[in-house]
């Protein structure tokens, strides 16, 4: 039986910082902006890691990327500041059309 890699995708307008590096040894890592297109890099990660920088202080930035997020089959970790300009009861679903 073939041993598989774990497939991480981190998504941040800098690249992932060392500590993030070092945990995810031995993994394949990829990494992309906020802004870049990132469904067609979830078919194939299962983890996600999104540290959004400047996007988590404009909440209609943020609903696009969780939009994005939303049919995704990929466990996703939010990595916000304290002071993001929303907190946990802001509504970021995708809107519906």
């Amino acid at each position: 039986m073939s041993e598989q890699t774990t497939k991480l995708l981190w998504v941040g307008d800098d690249p992932a910082p060392e500590n993030v590096r070092l945990a995810a040894s031995g993994w394949d890592l990829h990494c992309c902006a906020p802004d870049e297109s990132i469904e067609p890099k979830l078919r194939e990660r299962p983890l996600v890691l999104v540290h959004p920088d400047g996007y988590a202080h404009d909440p209609s930035r943020m609903t696009d990327l969780v939009g994005a997020l939303e049919h995704a089959c990929a466990f996703t970790i939010f990595l916000l500041p304290d002071d993001a300009a929303f907190s946990r009861g802001t509504d970021l679903q995708a809107p519906r059309g």
